[in-house]
């Protein structure tokens, strides 16, 4: 698999939609003016324009897994998922993460992997680099995790159920791969009453930025640089590298 690298691209790039991944998952587009973007797939309904994004939720079948037993430098891994099937590639340029010692603390990059049936193995083939630290014993327990960019969604309504990684700037279907920002400024969707320098975080309504009102639930995606009033747009300048 090729993996993320960084680009300095022309102008109007940012805003092309792809049917096949011209450039690896997570790619970095930078541009003027502090302006940053990831190269995503689109994981759901047709994005919307401004929208607050997400990465794909996780597979409750694929984490919190019982490892197989695995000896220390195996480039790869072999462990049985649950009750849900995965693709082909699903978990390509995402991790293997490691939550429960032994070897716990670890992450481990996926470069490729068949696709596996409801409750069958998952041969994990390793990015070059990577390989076992430490030996697995049925106390390891391990998370397969998408890569955050592969299958972006519009954050829902009260529980986001995956880190925020970007906002829509175009109109991608599903199935879509697209470019999604992540840094400078960037018009977003409004909720709520907006002050010029303070900050903008995600407040639970779906695909909107606001004023947090508590720092415990609302995330705080970059600061206001021009008001719009509720349910319109406005200004931010991103802070999500």
């Amino acid at each position: 698999m090729p993996y993320a690298v960084e680009l300095h691209g022309p102008e109007g790039e940012q805003l092309n939609t792809y049917s096949s991944a011209r450039f690896p998952i997570g790619t970095k587009l930078i541009q003027q003016g502090g302006r940053t973007y990831r190269f995503a797939l689109n994981g759901g309904a047709t994005l919307v324009r401004g929208d607050v994004l997400q990465g794909p939720a996780n597979v409750a079948n694929h984490v919190g897994l019982t490892a197989a037993a695995m000896a220390a430098g195996t480039r790869a891994p072999t462990q049985l998922l649950g009750a849900t099937a995965a693709v082909i590639n699903e978990y390509a340029g995402g991790y293997a993460s490691i939550q429960i010692t032994p070897d716990g603390g670890s992450m481990y990059v996926i470069d490729n992997h068949a696709a596996v049936l409801s409750s069958g193995t998952i041969t994990a083939n390793l990015a070059q680099g990577y390989n076992i630290n430490t030996a697995w014993t049925t106390d390891t327990r391990v998370d397969f995790v998408h890569n955050p960019f592969r299958g972006v969604i519009e954050v829902p309504v009260t529980t986001i159920t995956q880190a925020i990684v970007g906002v829509a700037i175009s109109v991608p279907t599903t199935g879509l791969y697209c470019w999604v920002q992540t840094g400078g400024p960037a018009t977003v969707y409004t909720s709520g009453t907006q002050i010029l320098g303070n900050p903008a975080a995600y407040i639970q309504v779906a695909g909107a930025a606001g004023p947090p009102a508590t720092f415990a639930t609302d995330f705080v995606i970059g600061e206001v640089m021009r008001v719009g009033t509720t349910t319109n747009w406005s200004m931010v300048y991103l802070r999500l590298e």
